[in-house]
């Protein structure tokens, strides 16, 4: 196997623009001192071989190094694999390309909507009727799952059925949930106090739950006020930490109530204003949220229900907040999607509608014409 030049030198870890180039053409390299094969060829551009790499960099950085892949022959498979056998077929294939969360998501979700409809029939026998009933399942994860089996089944050499699969697109609710700044506060303080800190965080910032629960004093620059995402904490199925939604760590700026709130949860979990961590400290040990994820939840949803508000209050919805607050004070989308995380522009035009302002002024110019 051929190497990119560039990747012969051992004389120290190699950035993610270093060993994009051989993951592009399919090499081997050495992050932190062992070889890490991180091939994967196919890539249509430099920039998508970059991303895919800064994922796999920062997996290994966190600790979570993928197992070797399995070769399988045509003689391991079962002749007529039921579909059970068929999903453990391809968990061997998915380990080391997927993230174990997403493993583990979809071993939930098969366990819980595809198994019980069909998982003792031959896969390549199911008919059109058992396809329409999986397509036309409630859970629409599960009915993404079942298309992802159809789409890999042939690259574990199995046959997948004949039939016609066309799960229902997924419908966004175009009615985005978000607080006022009133009824913000108002939640807020029926809160816990320990908890106030993290609803700040997450409305100040956009951050994504996990992200927040993943997030480390480490990753905060005070001096330049700073935040840096770097992981999530996830459950796959224990407590871990992954690499942020899309594969991409991103910088968030940081305001004064921010700040205050991380010095207030400083406070509360070592006694002073901001911890003085060990040079060698892992991020890890210096969590800022040291609190149950769920836990959380229900506090914000019950402070909701006490406030008499009409609509749902999750972490989500304070995400939701961020990014409305933000398009209604006039900030560019492209600048939300930087600060949210968006990996497509077009997540983020979905908050476009609460600042209409650039339309009104062209209906005006209508207006002006017919009464000049």
């Amino acid at each position: 196997m051929s190497r990119c030049p560039t990747l012969r030198r051992r004389a120290r870890p190699p950035s993610a623009s270093t060993i994009a180039p051989a993951i592009w053409t399919g090499a081997s390299t050495d992050l932190d001192g062992r070889v890490h094969r991180l091939r994967r060829q196919g890539f249509p551009t430099l920039a998508a071989a970059i991303r895919w790499t800064e994922a796999r960099a920062s997996e290994v950085k966190l600790g979570i190094v993928r197992p070797p892949r399995r070769q399988r022959t045509d003689e391991a498979a079962p002749a007529r694999p039921t579909v059970d056998q068929v999903f453990e077929l391809l968990v061997d294939y998915w380990t080391g390309r997927l993230k174990p969360a997403t493993v583990y998501t979809y071993r939930v979700k098969y366990k819980n909507h595809i198994r019980p409809v069909c998982g003792a029939r031959v896969f390549a026998e199911l008919d059109q009727r058992t396809l329409n009933t999986l397509a036309a399942c409630r859970n629409p994860g599960a009915a993404s799952i079942f298309k992802v089996m159809l789409r890999d089944a042939p690259r574990v050499g199995l046959k997948a059925p004949e039939g016609m699969y066309n799960p229902p697109a997924h419908k966004r609710n175009p009615r985005i949930v978000f607080l006022e700044p009133s009824e913000a506060q108002a939640v807020r303080e029926l809160l816990p106090a320990q908890l106030r800190p993290l609803f700040t965080i997450l409305v100040t910032t956009g951050l994504r739950s996990a992200e927040l629960f993943g997030l480390s004093f480490l990753d905060v620059d005070r001096r330049r006020s700073l935040l840096y995402v770097k992981r999530n904490f996830v459950y796959a199925p224990g407590p871990t930490f992954n690499s942020p939604k899309n594969g991409k760590s991103r910088c968030v700026p940081l305001a004064r109530a921010t700040m205050a709130a991380l010095e207030e949860l400083s406070m509360h979990l070592h006694g002073r204003s901001w911890p003085e961590p060990p040079a060698d400290a892992e991020p890890t040990d210096w969590l800022v949220a040291r609190f149950c994820m769920s836990y959380f939840r229900q506090c914000l949803t019950e402070a909701g229900r006490a406030a008499g508000l009409h609509k749902p209050c999750s972490p989500h919805v304070l995400r939701h907040t961020a990014a409305s607050w933000l398009v209604q004070s006039g900030t560019p989308l492209e600048v939300i999607a930087e600060i949210l995380g968006h990996f497509d522009l077009s997540v983020t035009k979905a908050y476009s509608h609460l600042k209409p302002g650039h339309l009104t002024s062209s209906v005006e110019r209508l207006s002006s014409l017919l009464n000049p």
